[in-house]
This record gives structure tokens, C-alpha cells and sequence, in this order.
């Protein structure tokens, strides 16, 4: 009997140690779950300094069960801990670690009070909390053969989902246009990109259609700063803009555009209701930047060419009769995905288990190996979560993430569930009997 203690590391009896079956502990399941909801639901919908403490907190004790599933308990809470305290304290290193992380995480050396939850952490390792000894799922799940299934699959599919958690915590906003200038008649966007380096566009047709472009002459972007995605600078400016004959257009508090006759006199030509405000977000706390921010005038036949920044949304381009249009610009908004491969996106989450459900419910008297069939199932449906979740990370800024995603769910899903049944419909392979 091994002495007590983290003696984990270099018990061989079985893959990990055993330690794989921590992956599927309710208490690390329930920091998964509220890690994902703390930094997808409530960072944008309650934005605040609790939200980033209970992201520090969870964060920690998901990495920290990984780390020790991965590497033991000694080395991977002792790695965890150096790494979040360099995070937290170490000018580069949290731009280091963004392709890891999904963004950059804020520097604030306050939240290394999240470190003190290695402690519970480490007794509950030494007393060996859902160790080799203590099943996942109960004795009674199902049937034999679904049951050991179930019982590796529960910590996979956790381990799984965790790390797509932990690496998409951090806000990387979605590109923005936060300033509209003129140079020889020619409009320029500054399309600002979260933490990598701004872009500019520039449009030859009156704001209709943009390209990348060198910066006009004698402007250069500034790098971002490091927090920027964080704080809402407001408006870059200018607020106003007239044309040859004395026409002007106002920006007022980011929400209206006035044209002002040369005698003086102001007509309201758009507002943005409260809804669609918020809707034109960056997706980060203070992602409203260049809604409305700048406007610019160019001149033209047979009027004047207006465009005003729209922030994530591109830009607002003025038509003859008055009429304002929302143009892509870049990479602002993203390219969007559609219903289905959204569908899809979401579809995967319970695809494996419903799937797994189905040929229980029907397969297990009609097809010889069904038990492979879910082996099969449960496999297909990790692998392409997997798989859709790097592509989603990798995937070009132009377009919306669940594009990829929902694309390699739609292959997943229809290869998973083809295999499965051919699989499941075979019969198994003879056993050989030891002669008596």
C-alpha cells in the first residue's frame, strides 16, 4: 500500500495513476461550469471586479486538476501557481501566453488571492478525492458494457470541455472601426483589433466598398495599450464634419447624427435605439468604442459622401435621399455564420450523449455490437469537439468563429453517427474457448 501523501506521480498501475478519474469529480465539473458561465454570460452582462475574481478562482482550480491529471498533483499544482503569479506580475508574459489563453489577460497582482484555493486543492489530492478507488459513476448505470464507457467518458468529455473554458477566458474583442478620416478625397477607417495591431481600410467609391491600405499620408496608428480592450477610450473624434457648401454633420453622444444647414438649423437624420446599441458590441467589457465616435465628408457627385464609424459594426454610409447604411469594413463585423452551421455549433454539445441514448434505446436488440457502437459514438463526438474547437480558435478574424465550428460539427456529426451504426451492426468477434 503506497504511504500517504501526493504519491501519485509515480504510481504505474494504470494510465495516469488513476488520476484521470479527478477530471470527472463533481467539484471540478462545477468549476468548469462556472468558469464558462462566469466568463461568457455574466463578464458581458455584468461586468465587474467580482466577475474577474471569480474568473481567477475557477480558472486556477481547473487548471490546477488538469496539471495534476497531466503531470501529478505535486508538479501540476506547483506549475499552475508559478505560471498564474508570472501571469499576473510579469510585464510580456501575458502577451506570451494569449495564442494559449484565447486574449490577454489583465495584469493586476490583487488576484493572486485566487492562488489560496491550492491549498484545499492539495488535501483533497492527498486524500485521494476521486482517485483510482472511487468510481465516477455509480454501479447501477445502465448496462455493463455502457457502463465502462460512461465511466471514462464522464472525465473526458469534462477534461475536454475544460480546456476549451480555460482557453477562452480572456477578452480578445472583435474588431472595430473607431476612427473615419478624409486624405485627397479618399476615405480612410482605422479598424482597431483588440490586442493585435490596428489596420486601416480605405474606400474609393464613396464608403461603399473598403480595402486594406497603407495609413494616409502622415497619420500612423499607435500599438494598442496593454488593457485597452478593457477601457472605453470614446470618441476619437471628429465629431464634425462639413462640406464645400456649408452642410454639416454632428455626432451626439454616440447614439445620433444631425445634419446642420449653413443657416444653422439641425435635422435629426438617425438614431440609434437602446437595443441596437448594445447589440454593436466588441464583446468585452467596454466594447461600445467607435460607435458613432467620427464622421467624415468627402466631396462628391452629385452631393457630398458622408461616412461615420460604427464601431463592430463597420461603418454608417450616407446615401442621396438621407438614408444611412451599415458597410462592412474589413474584418468589422466578422463574417457571419449561418443558421445552420450555428445550429451545428450548438448541436455538438449534446450530440454525443443523445446519439450514445439513442442506439441504448434502439440498437441493443437489433444490432450485435452496439456496446462498440457507443465506444464509437462517445469518441467521434470528443474528437470533433476537439477538433472544431482549435479550428474556431485559428479561425481567420474576417470571419465568425462558429463558422469553422459549425462546419467541422456538421462532418463530425454525420461521420460519427455513420461509423457508429456500421460498427454496431457487425457481428462481434468470436471468443476463443480454452480447451477443458
Amino acid at each position: 500500500m503506497p504511504p500517504r501523501g501526493l504519491t501519485d506521480d509515480r504510481d504505474p498501475s494504470s494510465p495516469f495513476s488513476g488520476r484521470w478519474r479527478w477530471a470527472g469529480d463533481p467539484r471540478f465539473i462545477a468549476s468548469v461550469l462556472l468558469l464558462a458561465l462566469n466568463d461568457h454570460v455574466l463578464k458581458e452582462h455584468f461586468p465587474g471586479w467580482w466577475t474577474g475574481k471569480i474568473s481567477d478562482f475557477a480558472g486556477v482550480a481547473v487548471a490546477g486538476t488538469l496539471a495534476a491529471v497531466l503531470i501529478g498533483p505535486r508538479r501540476g499544482l506547483a506549475l499552475v501557481g508559478t505560471g498564474f503569479l508570472l501571469l499576473k506580475t510579469t510585464p510580456g508574459f501575458a502577451e506570451a501566453a494569449r495564442p494559449l489563453l484565447g486574449g490577454v489577460t489583465a495584469r493586476d497582482a490583487s488576484d493572486l488571492v485566487a492562488l489560496t484555493i491550492l491549498i484545499p486543492m492539495t488535501r483533497l489530492f492527498r486524500s485521494s478525492v476521486g482517485g483510482a478507488g472511487t468510481p465516477v459513476l455509480g454501479s447501477g448505470q445502465l448496462v455493463r458494457g455502457l457502463r465502462a464507457g460512461m465511466s471514462a467518458g464522464v472525465p473526458l468529455a469534462a477534461a475536454i470541455v475544460a480546456v476549451i473554458a480555460a482557453t477562452a477566458t480572456s477578452c480578445d474583442p472583435s474588431p472595430a472601426v473607431t476612427r473615419v478620416v478624409v486624405a485627397d478625397e479618399t476615405f480612410f477607417a482605422l479598424v482597431s483589433r483588440g490586442w493585435g495591431d490596428p489596420e486601416w481600410a480605405r474606400s474609393e467609391d464613396g464608403g461603399h466598398s473598403w480595402e486594406r491600405s497603407a495609413p494616409p499620408q502622415g497619420m500612423q496608428p499607435a500599438s494598442p495599450r496593454p488593457g485597452s480592450p478593457f477601457e472605453d477610450p470614446g470618441p476619437t473624434g471628429p465629431l464634425k464634419a462639413c462640406a464645400s457648401d456649408g452642410t454639416c454633420w454632428h455626432l451626439r453622444g454616440q447614439r445620433v447624427i444631425e445634419r446642420g444647414s449653413p443657416g444653422g438649423d439641425r435635422v435629426e437624420e438617425l438614431r440609434l435605439s437602446d437595443a441596437q446599441f448594445s447589440a454593436i458590441s466588441t464583446g468585452c467589457a467596454g466594447g461600445h468604442v467607435g460607435i458613432l465616435g467620427s464622421v467624415a465628408v468627402a466631396e462628391g457627385r452629385p452631393g457630398p459622401n458622408v461616412v461615420a464609424s460604427l464601431g463592430a459594426d463597420g461603418v454608417l454610409t450616407r446615401h442621396e435621399n438621407g438614408r444611412w447604411e451599415a458597410t462592412r469594413v474589413l474584418s468589422a463585423p466578422p463574417i457571419a455564420a449561418t443558421p445552420i452551421e450555428t445550429a451545428a455549433s450548438w448541436g455538438l454539445l449534446v450530440f454525443g450523449p443523445i446519439l450514445a441514448l439513442a442506439m441504448w434505446l434502439f440498437g441493443r436488440r437489433r444490432w450485435p455490437s452496439w456496446p462498440r457502437g457507443v465506444g464509437v459514438i462517445l469518441m467521434g463526438w470528443l474528437m470533433s469537439f476537439v477538433a472544431s474547437s482549435a479550428l474556431g480558435f485559428a479561425a481567420e478574424s474576417d470571419s465568425d468563429p462558429t463558422v469553422a465550428v459549425g462546419r467541422v460539427a456538421i462532418v463530425g456529426m454525420v461521420v460519427t453517427t455513420v461509423v457508429a451504426i456500421v460498427v454496431a451492426r457487425r457481428q462481434p468477434p468470436a471468443t476463443a474457448h480454452p480447451p477443458s
